[in-house]
This record gives structure tokens, C-alpha cells and sequence, in this order.
């Protein structure tokens, strides 16, 4: 196996778009989890993000000193005092979320 390049290849591709820029592992990302950038840069995106969300290294007591920063997960949503009803979702007037993907579908269908 070969050691990961950052696909070098398209970094510095200036026929590519400036989205496309980015390692294909980033760009394809189907969660948005992976994010790329210069941490030379202090008003950097990336830069940027690793302060506001307290980024670290992973095993800093090895002394690799990675490029990498890891993220902790984001703050949970706050959840709702009242229990779901699906069924109280179900007759609502105004349909929310899957229901009223349900009910468009449904509209559609016939």
C-alpha cells in the first residue's frame, strides 16, 4: 500500500476549478467530514475551524507532529421536552420533515 500523497496531482492543477482543488478523499466526502486547507494561514477556513472547535492531535506523545487535526463531534441538538408522537406528526395540519415528503410523494402518485 502506498502512502497517501494528498493528490499532489490536483492541489496544484490550475486547470482545475479552485473547488476541485482539494484531495479526492475531501471532495468526496459524502459527510462533509473531511475538510482541507493551510494551517499556515491563520484566517484559513480550516484554520479557522480547528479554533472555534478546540482541534487536536491525535497521540501528540509520539512526537510525529502530524498535519492533521482532529475534531471533537459537535454539541448535541437540544431535544424537545415532549415525547414524539408519530401519529400526532402523522395528523398535524402542516406536515414536517418525512411526512411531508411522504405527503408530496404521495400527491404526486395520485
Amino acid at each position: 500500500m502506498k502512502k497517501c500523497t494528498l493528490c499532489v496531482d490536483r492541489i496544484y492543477n490550475e486547470n482545475l476549478p479552485e473547488e476541485d482543488r482539494v484531495p479526492a478523499c475531501v471532495r468526496t466526502c459524502p459527510t462533509n467530514a473531511r475538510h482541507f486547507g493551510d494551517f499556515g494561514d491563520p484566517n484559513s477556513d480550516v484554520s479557522i475551524m480547528v479554533a472555534e472547535r478546540g482541534g487536536f492531535d491525535l497521540l501528540p506523545e509520539q512526537g510525529t507532529k502530524p498535519v492533521n487535526k482532529y475534531l471533537p463531534p459537535r454539541p448535541r441538538r437540544k431535544s424537545v421536552d415532549q415525547p414524539m408522537s408519530l401519529l400526532a406528526m402523522a395528523d398535524a395540519a402542516t406536515p414536517k420533515g418525512f411526512w411531508q415528503w411522504m405527503d408530496n410523494t404521495l400527491e404526486k402518485l395520485g
